[in-house]
């Protein structure tokens, strides 16, 4: 039987990077109004944040804050179709039909994923980022394999076995590679949360510095604007690549025995995941009802 899980070489990281910069160029174009739409979610969630004055409850803000990150996964799908397309096939709209589409699936593998991972993370850290870089290809497999839920899941599983190493290196080293851009985006962002933006600008320009709120949402649209043009479409180019590369590398098809197997391990995580932060606030209201007690 031949060993489905053997190590096969996986594209060095500055081949990806390279190759990751040259799909990002290629595609610009046709990615750019996804981009676009990334920004202005980015920009209208931070607004919509700004104006909630009740921090101490969940408000309709709150409500609308949580549904843009969730059609944030719209043009992030369709930018990861359109890589995938050649020249003659691209087409805009059919990557954001493609993108409806796989919606609620790509939103409940991350749910799940969500749970494994806070359920593998309760024993410690580490095997948190295991599990991270385990369940990392969950989403290209719903978009490219139509799989779904705990079978993405599983697969990725299978592709990641014995790779562990080699992907968290990759990721390691392009995150460093972008380090710079990520700083100056964070830069701008971290800027327009603080207040000394304000002295900053009234020493320069004195009584005609511009007003608190038109600061904050220049710096955001500064930071947001690295974050969405340059980053994002780096990010996704380099991520597919990397799914790419593995799925070519391990091209077999896992066994059903594995995958059942795998599966049955992330069903115990992900319920893991659920229960745990619930016995963790009923141990917590305990606690603190018994020290109340004692005062």
């Amino acid at each position: 039987m031949v060993n489905q899980n053997k190590n096969q070489s996986i594209s060095g990281t500055f081949f990806l990077i390279k190759q990751s910069v040259f799909l990002v160029r290629q595609k610009y174009r046709k990615i750019l109004p996804f981009l676009i739409v990334i920004f202005a979610i980015n920009v209208l969630s931070i607004v919509l944040s700004y104006f909630n004055k009740d921090a101490n409850r969940f408000t309709v803000m709150d409500l609308l804050v949580l549904l843009l990150s969730l059609v944030m996964f719209i043009p992030s799908i369709a930018i990861i179709v359109l890589f995938s397309h050649d020249e003659k096939s691209s087409s805009d709209v059919s990557a954001f039909d493609k993108a409806l589409e796989l919606l609620l699936p790509f939103i409940w593998v991350s749910i799940l994923t969500f749970l494994v991972f806070f359920g593998s993370a309760i024993f410690f850290i580490i095997p948190g980022i295991i599990m991270a870089l385990v369940l990392s290809q969950a989403s290209f497999i719903v978009i490219f394999e139509n799989k779904r839920g705990l079978s993405a899941l599983a697969k990725s599983w299978y592709y990641i076995t014995n790779r562990k190493g080699e992907l968290f290196l990759r990721f390691l080293v392009f995150f460093f590679c972008l380090l710079a851009t990520v700083a100056i985006s964070n830069f701008f962002i971290f800027w327009g949360q603080s207040g000394w933006h304000k002295d900053f600008t009234k020493s320069i320009f004195g009584s005609l510095a511009p007003t608190n709120l038109i600061l904050i949402f220049l710096l955001y649209s500064i930071g947001f604007s690295i974050s969405a043009f340059i980053i994002s479409p780096l990010t996704h180019a380099f991520s597919y690549l990397l799914y790419k590369n593995l799925k070519e590398t391990r091209p077999q098809e896992p066994e059903l025995d594995d995958i059942h197997k795998k599966e049955k391990r992330l069903v115990g995580l992900a319920v893991l995941g659920i229960i745990m932060p619930i016995v963790i606030g009923i141990l917590a209201v305990f606690i603190f009802s018994i020290i109340y007690s004692m005062k």
